[in-house]
């Protein structure tokens, strides 16, 4: 009757109506994360929740960096004001390339990747977005590394033995100890 709703029914548009609006928001919020902002969170869950060591922490918000910041700044200056949900492969590939042209080597690009791979994946399940970008990269091969040098047991016998006796001490410093020794 004249488009007008009885108490139930129009509590029952309400919630539709309510429910659509929080569909479409819900929708468009990974649509409006910056990649700025989706660094700031992940360093912000990577300390508070995950707990991540001081070193780790310091390393990633280096790498994170606002331009201009010391020596960091590239992830951020080529695409922190892009949203995320719209970062592509070809994007991150960009700024790995212009690390290895400014000289990184094989393993300092990997570990932009594997920082830039865990802040989208954070994304993916945290805020999400539709998909990690970084996914679409490719890993450098990294050289093999030179083989440690190793002591036989003779030779550490003997170094404990020149350590014993003082040997890496200057010919001052044995006399001086001696001195204190007897007193």
């Amino acid at each position: 009757q004249n488009g007008a709703l009885n108490r139930s029914a129009a509590e029952q548009r309400a919630r539709e109506l309510v429910g659509q609006f929080v569909d479409r928001e819900l929708a468009a919020a990974p649509a409006r994360l910056t990649v700025r902002q989706l660094a700031g969170e992940y360093l912000d869950w990577l300390e508070r929740v995950r707990g991540a060591k001081p070193s780790t922490l310091s390393d990633h918000r280096l790498l994170l960096a606002e331009p201009g910041e010391g020596r960091a700044g590239r992830i951020v200056a080529a695409i922190g004001d892009r949203p995320a949900a719209e970062v592509a492969p070809e994007d991150v590939e960009a700024i790995l390339r212009s690390i290895e042209v400014a000289g990184g080597s094989p393993r300092t690009v990997n570990k932009v990747r594997a920082l830039v791979h865990a802040m989208f994946e954070y994304g993916v399940k945290r805020s999400g977005l539709p998909a990690n970008p970084v996914r679409g990269t490719d890993r450098r091969r990294e050289g093999q590394r030179e083989a440690l040098e190793t002591y036989s047991v003779a030779e550490v016998e003997q170094l404990a033995e020149a350590l014993a006796a003082g040997a890496h001490r200057s010919e001052e410093r044995r006399v001086g100890k001696e001195c204190r020794s007897r007193w």
